[in-house]
């Protein structure tokens, strides 16, 4: 769910900036250089995110491992 909102929020905002920059026209170069820095931030969320998520532990491991 988080990635879903992050991925929403930051291609979300890369469209929005680059018609508000050109007065609602489309310059398709900028929008793919916004769109592509968009995707590179959510590469970088999805894998530090990934990283946490390993380290924390459930309640049913916690449960199992002191068990």
């Amino acid at each position: 769910m988080r990635r879903r909102v992050a991925a929403t929020i930051l291609i979300g905002t890369a469209v929005i900036v680059t018609m508000v920059r050109n007065q609602g026209a489309t310059n398709w170069l900028e929008l793919a250089a916004n769109i592509s820095a968009a995707l590179i931030a959510l590469v970088f969320l999805h894998f530090r995110w990934r990283g946490k998520e390993k380290q924390q532990v459930t309640p049913n491991q916690a449960k199992d491992i002191f068990s």
